[in-house]
């Protein structure tokens, strides 16, 4: 598996959650935030970025690929909490789109 067909899977399962939300429901995803392209701070979590790549080739995503990705699958992030670790982790929060 690429880091193609990788987002392609994570796309799939963020479509899932949206079709079998119920209400208010939320998607909740705990991941690495990278800064956006060209910041050069956030080094753990680059770093954490290429281990994925090559160990099993998932990514880490910047805040606005993360918007693309929930956009794709029919949600719009509602919140992003920073966690305060040494990965620049977040809590990705999304809800339907309207």
């Amino acid at each position: 598996m690429d880091a193609g067909e990788s987002t392609l899977n994570a796309l799939r399962l963020l479509t899932s959650c949206r079709e079998t939300m119920l209400g208010d429901g939320r998607v909740i995803c705990v991941d690495a935030l990278l800064p956006p392209m060209g910041n050069t701070g956030g080094a753990p979590a680059k770093m954490l970025d290429l281990e994925m790549l090559v160990a099993i080739t998932g990514k880490e995503r910047t805040e606005d690929q993360w918007r693309r990705m929930y956009e794709a699958a029919g949600l719009r992030i509602s919140k992003i909490t920073p966690l305060q670790d040494n990965f620049g982790a977040s809590i990705v929060e999304g809800v339907k789109r309207e």
